[in-house]
């Protein structure tokens, strides 16, 4: 969203939790937190995301008088940033990514989670979901103050915003039956990224997959690749060099398995940027993505079982997977390239007329 502000004319101070990463050259104008926080940790970092908190809260405190919005994303920031806005008079909006409550075991913790970020999203001036069915999964029924963006690429001006250096996603092996590709967070569970490794062997003689990302997985990926010759690892990529390994792809590699209840309302990226990208998407069944694709018919659907995957890998070729991809570009244009276009003129109009024109009146 920096880039959707900046391409209409707002004026736009990022505030960064690094997590301990290294931070790209670009970002010199950003404040920064550079607390060690790591990526999957959920409570684990609790202490570094408690001073998160207050680190968000004493910048918002000090230059209330020069902030004329605040866009927070989830609950660690949303926590502090949706009761603050309300005490010095600052429209806040909630960018709601992912729901904290999901990532914890159905119990008392998970239910307060809820609960405390209902609270904040319905405290907040507005609210972005990217899929209607969120809404359900957020427990939310009274939809005045929500908007829906659902989470498409702007590939063009994401590259146009990139920085930081290139790195060399390499050239894809025409001699492979496959090329896969997975770019994106490397969780731990319930996105059977285990599975990779397994693939690689099961497949060794004609099979490449390419995992880019960083979090829990990261250590494991660089181990496994270092096994093996078809098992590339590129860590962090800046969405330009991202792109440019998936147009290198035959498939796009995206499963969201129903072991967490909160992937029966995924809607990530991948959801639409495998469309756009004109690659069909390798994922499994009994979620809102693989809803679509079976909808569009623009990939692969397993169950989400090794065993049904590698039935699904030994199915596919180059020559099908050019030809869903072609189809998966022509839906595309057809169906959803105008789709966040509109819906992101709607939240500038809705966010203009009914909040920053009062605050300048």
């Amino acid at each position: 969203m920096v880039a959707e502000y900046l391409r209409r004319g707002f004026l736009v101070l990022p505030v960064i939790w690094s997590r301990g990463d290294l931070i790209d050259p670009g970002l010199e104008y950003a404040a920064i937190y550079r607390g060690n926080g790591g990526y999957g940790r959920r409570l684990g970092n609790l202490w570094v995301r408690l001073k998160w908190i207050c680190f968000l809260a004493i910048f918002i405190w000090k230059n209330r008088n020069r902030i004329d919005l605040i866009h927070s994303v989830d609950l660690d920031v949303g926590i502090i940033t949706a009761p603050l806005g309300r005490l010095i008079g600052i429209p806040v909006v909630y960018d709601a990514f992912d729901q904290m409550a999901s990532f914890f075991s159905p119990g008392l913790l998970s239910r307060c989670l809820a609960l405390v970020e209902r609270h904040a999203i319905n405290a907040s001036s507005l609210a972005i979901f990217p899929d209607i069915v969120r809404l359900k999964q957020y427990g939310i029924f009274n939809s005045s103050n929500t908007i829906i963006i659902s989470n498409i690429p702007d590939i063009e001006l994401n590259e146009r915003f990139a920085i930081g250096p290139q790195t060399d996603v390499g050239d894809n092996n025409r001699n492979i039956r496959l090329h896969l590709v997975y770019v994106g967070t490397l969780e731990g569970t319930h996105r059977a990224l285990e599975f990779i490794p397994r693939i690689c062997d099961r497949f060794k003689d004609d099979l490449t997959f390419s995992v880019a990302g960083v979090g829990f997985l990261k250590n494991f990926f660089e181990f496994e690749s270092n096994k093996r010759t078809n098992l590339q690892f590129f860590g962090k990529l800046a969405y330009h060099e991202a792109k440019a390994l998936m147009d290198k792809s035959d498939c796009l590699y995206g499963p969201y398995l129903l072991t967490t209840q909160a992937h029966k309302y995924a809607s990530p990226n991948k959801m639409y940027e495998h469309l756009a990208l004109g690659k069909p998407l390798l994922t499994n069944s009994g979620t809102p993505v693989g809803d679509l694709v079976s909808k569009e018919q623009s990939g692969y659907i397993f169950d989400g079982s090794y065993e049904d995957l590698v039935s699904s890998i030994e199915k596919m070729s180059q020559a099908e997977c050019q030809q869903i991809g072609e189809k998966a570009m022509a839906t595309w244009q057809k169906n959803y390239s105008q789709l966040r276009f509109n819906q992101l003129n709607k939240y500038f109009t809705v966010l203009t007329d009914r909040y920053l024109y009062s605050r300048k009146g």
